[in-house]
């Protein structure tokens, strides 16, 4: 993904994750913060990292505060 592309689109729940990712919150820790079960957060991560391009959590957090989609 280049750096003047629009930022993909995230549903609430894949943006309250993200959220969630950049404070450090587990898996597990997301799923009971949101009523889901892991497999859910899970399957929300995966569709937040294809959307970005990216290949881990890190990577994800880092483009989307690099996209102003995260605040520092």
């Amino acid at each position: 993904m280049l750096e003047n592309e629009p930022p993909p689109e995230l549903t609430q729940r894949q943006l309250d994750i993200l959220h969630s990712i950049s404070r450090g919150l587990t898996n597990k820790d997301i799923a009971v913060q949101y009523g889901l079960a892991p497999s859910g957060v899970k399957t929300h991560i995966e569709a937040i990292l294809a959307k970005f391009g990216a290949a881990t959590r890190a990577e994800a957090v880092s483009i989307a505060m690099k996209r102003r989609l995260l605040k520092a």
